[in-house]
């Protein structure tokens, strides 16, 4: 993990594992991602953070190394869970009313992965008892600002995905997005897991 006091600039508050809202405490429980030193961040995250349940939402799981990825893994499969679909990016597991996304690509700490995404809202990572924050993302969730931190081909899945969780671009972040001639303007629902 990096430097303790780079570490502390994304630390914002210190929850406890009972702020996840009771309709998904068992949920929680089963994941297990302490033991795999594992840890969930964006959308699912996000929700908890706001109070509300995953329940037809995905909950992405990064492992901090690929021995640890094995062994959740080997976790997921031992315990009821169905494999439902295989990207690049993750690993799509249905247990219930949720689906659980074991991502594929380790975080080295925190802060890189915090640093990963590609919008301020969705940079929420937990372990159940620490919650760490981007910088501007406690004030975006606050402002239902949906602020794009990376552009890249496919930024509009995202963020008509956070739009219609009641988050909004400004002006100025809409007109960047135009300008930029890389983006895709084409959608398809097809594929949603990645995203």
């Amino acid at each position: 993990m990096k430097d303790a006091n780079v570490l502390l600039k994304y630390l914002i508050k210190n929850k406890s594992a009972v702020d996840i809202p009771s309709a998904d405490a068992a949920k929680f429980k089963f994941l297990n991602i302490q033991r795999y030193g594992a840890v969930i961040a964006g959308g699912a995250a996000l929700r908890w953070h706001c109070g509300q349940s995953v329940d037809g939402h995905d909950i992405d799981i990064w492992c901090p190394d690929r021995r640890q990825h094995e062994r959740m893994l080997a976790y997921l499969y031992e315990h009821n869970t169905e494999r439902i679909h295989d990207t690049d990016n993750a690993i799509t597991f249905k247990r219930g009313p949720y689906r659980i996304q074991l991502i594929k690509t380790p975080y080295p700490s925190v802060p890189e992965l915090l640093d990963s995404f590609d919008i301020s809202v969705a940079q929420v990572v937990t372990d159940g008892v620490r919650w760490y924050y981007g910088e501007h993302t406690l004030q975006d969730i606050q402002d239902r600002k949906l602020r794009v931190l990376k552009q890249h081909r496919t930024i509009l899945r995202r963020l008509f995905k956070y739009w219609t969780y009641g988050y909004k671009p400004d002006d100025a972040t809409l007109q960047e997005l135009i300008n930029n001639k890389e983006i895709l303007w084409e959608y398809s629902s097809a594929n949603n897991d990645d995203y």
